[in-house]
Formats: structure tokens, C-alpha cells, sequence
């Protein structure tokens, strides 16, 4: 525990933080509250989790925790909010919360698991998972950046079990990834909520980053990008994926269907997506097949033959479906993209300039129609 509050810094100005434990499980600080030694902010720890938020308005239920503790507070701490404002923010909290509260299983069990690693370790350039493993025996501290259920978390965690394993998650999902770690006896991660674009963490914490899926989220992909920078050890490594620019008519389609659902509850945006996966599952099922006689440049369409789900899903909007996955799993993947108010796209010269200006090497570069996955070393 010591060892993993010693990363932790002050996302307001960057100080060490002191722990005062109301309560303790085990050799973990249930509940309790961190303190900023330069600036006085104080952070709440709930669930054994730290809450560490910039300041902003304060929240019903952190104002029930100053009654509840008012009597155990250090003489000298500034007692204000520790909620981050940004209202784009707030509504990509509010998303992935939803989502991942909802299906709380996703990627974590069932056929999904085995979607989710085909998918993701070759992407990354590890060939399969004794490569992944292999890879991890090296590493000794490691942050999941955007851990959602906790996945990755987790998958680092029992890759090495001798390393340190932290998730950072912005929504309220990261209560249910430390559920997902106490139920599987994964004793060496770790979680905090906080938000990425302002990492609680001191600089050259770790050797390792992970941040699959989580960038583009966020109000600036390369601010959130070159916020994690620091972090990193010399020699160490930061991953990610972000989503790739789409043909014109697919980018047309995303910002309208976005437009349209983005700021209506998640619970209406998801019955809104079930007739669009619908769709996506009727052209599946057709297993039918077209083929480009010559590139269509001026819709972004290569030559060549084409599943016809495929063609569409890829060139004119998002339908995704996959015969593996349940209805509402696939409808979960199309929520994941049109419902979070932040979803920009990229180009790989983009991301080849990020690492470039950041101080980092590509050593891995991996370009599909969905996306930009990237492994960059800090020289």
C-alpha cells in the first residue's frame, strides 16, 4: 500500500499527499482522506479507492462525507470540492459509467474475452499471449490509463504478478473493476478514479502505459496524449489506439448520428442504437460480397472485393455486428462510439508527431481501417 501511495501526486499542483485512515481493510486504507502537503486540497478515499479529482463544485455526496468526518479532518487542510468540471468531461463520465455499469461482464467473461484478446494482442505486436506475458516479465510498474471493467488491469496484474498494476478510470465503472480484481484474488493492482488529462501520479512513476480505446475521449487527443508522457520511465513504454479518420461519407454519418443522440440520456441512446445493430446484423446475415472494380477516390473507397456489412460498416456509417457477441454486447460497441460527446479521429503522420514532439520512438505501428495502435519509447 505504502509503495502505491508513494506514486501518487496532487492533480492541482503536483505535491506529495499524506493519508489520514478513518477505516482499514487488510493492509489497504478503506476509507480516509489524502492531503496535499503544498496546497492544502484534500481528497477523498472511498472503497479503498482515491478519489483525486482537480477542484470544482462539490458534489452531494462529498458533502455528506466532510458531516460524516468533519471531526477527523486534519486542522490544516482546505476543504474543497475535488470534482473535475468540464461539462464534455462530465457527459463522457456519464457514458462510459453507464455503459459499463451495464454490462458489467463485457470483455471480463464469456465469449467476449476471447473477442476482445484476438482483436487486441496482435494489434499491439504481441503475437499471442506467451508474447504478451513474455513482454510484461520486464516491467515493474504499470498504469492502465482509461482501465474501464479493468481489463487490461488485469491482464497486466497476472501477466507479472511481481509487478505493480494501476488503473485510472474517470467514471464510476472503477468501483466494478475493483470488484472484477477482489473477486479474481488479483492482489497486485491497484485503482483510482481520476481523470487522465490531469494523471495523479508523479513523474517517471512507470515503466509501462497502457491507454487502449481513451484518448480520443477526452476534449484534446494530444493533450490528453502528452499528458501521460511524463509518466513514463526512461526506457519506458507508453501504448494506444486511437480511431483512425474514416472515408468521408462514414465521417459525415458519425458526426450526424452523434449530433443527433449525443446529449440525450444513455438510456435513449442505447433504444436508438438496438434498430441500427439490428441493421448491421440483417446485412451480415446476407453474406454477400461486391467487388471494386477501381478506387473511388472521391469516396474513399480502395478497389477490391468487399463483405457487403463490411463495405458499409467501414465507408458509410457504423453498424457493427459480430456473430459471436450477444445482441446487446454488439449494441454496446455501437453505443461505445456514437453516444460519448468526444470521439475525434486521427491520421498515423498525427500520432507519428505526437511522439515525435514528445520525445518518443515508435517501435510499433499498426494501421487498420478502425484505428492508430501505437507502442512508444521514451529515449
Amino acid at each position: 500500500m505504502n509503495k502505491f501511495l508513494n506514486l501518487l501526486a496532487c492533480p492541482n499542483c503536483r505535491g506529495d499527499l499524506t493519508l489520514d485512515c478513518f477505516e482499514a481493510s487488510g493492509v489497504l486504507c478503506k476509507e480516509g482522506i489524502l492531503t496535499c502537503r503544498s496546497c492544502g486540497v484534500w481528497y477523498p478515499v472511498t472503497n479503498s479507492i482515491p478519489r483525486l479529482f482537480v477542484p470544482g463544485p462539490l458534489r452531494p455526496d462529498e458533502s455528506k462525507f466532510i458531516k460524516r468526518r468533519q471531526d477527523r479532518l486534519p486542522g490544516n487542510i482546505t476543504v474543497q470540492s475535488t470534482y473535475m468540471t468540464q461539462d464534455g468531461q462530465v457527459m463522457v463520465q456519464e457514458t462510459f459509467g453507464y455503459k459499463w455499469t451495464r454490462q458489467a461482464w463485457w470483455g471480463m467473461e464469456g465469449e467476449s474475452v476471447r473477442v476482445m484478446e484476438e482483436w487486441l494482442l496482435p494489434r499491439y505486436g504481441w503475437s499471442d499471449r506467451v508474447a504478451y506475458e513474455t513482454y510484461m516479465r520486464s516491467k515493474t510498474t504499470m498504469l492502465d490509463a482509461g482501465c474501464g471493467l479493468g481489463r487490461e488491469a488485469l491482464r497486466m496484474a497476472r501477466a507479472n504478478p511481481n509487478a505493480m498494476v494501476i488503473g485510472l478510470e474517470l467514471s464510476r465503472c472503477v468501483d466494478v473493476a475493483a470488484r472484477h480484481a477482489e473477486k479474481r484474488n488479483v492482489e497486485n493492482v491497484f485503482y483510482v478514479q481520476a481523470d487522465l488529462t490531469v494523471p495523479p501520479f508523479k513523474d517517471s512513476a512507470f515503466d509501462f502505459i497502457m491507454c487502449e480505446g481513451v484518448l480520443h475521449h477526452t476534449p484534446n487527443t494530444r493533450h490528453a496524449f502528452k499528458s501521460l508522457v511524463p509518466l513514463l520511465n526512461k526506457g519506458g513504454e507508453l501504448a494506444f489506439y486511437v480511431y483512425k479518420k474514416k472515408a468521408p461519407l462514414r465521417e459525415f454519418a458519425d458526426d450526424y448520428i452523434r449530433q443527433l443522440i449525443g446529449n440525450l440520456p444513455p438510456q435513449r441512446a442505447w433504444e436508438l442504437m438496438e434498430p441500427l445493430t439490428k441493421l448491421g446484423k440483417a446485412l451480415a446475415d446476407l453474406k454477400a460480397e461486391v467487388e471494386i472494380p477501381e478506387d473511388v477516390e472521391v469516396l474513399g473507397i480502395k478497389a477490391g472485393k468487399y463483405d457487403v456489412q463490411r463495405l458499409i460498416y467501414y465507408t458509410m456509417f457504423k453498424c457493427y455486428w459480430n456473430d459471436r457477441l450477444t445482441f446487446d454486447e454488439n449494441v454496446l460497441v455501437n453505443f461505445d462510439w456514437y453516444h460519448p460527446q468526444y470521439a475525434w479521429r486521427h491520421t498515423p503522420e498525427e500520432v507519428e508527431d505526437w511522439c515525435r514532439e514528445s520525445g518518443l520512438e515508435i517501435s510499433w505501428l499498426h494501421v487498420e481501417e478502425s484505428g492508430i495502435t501505437a507502442r512508444a519509447k521514451k529515449n
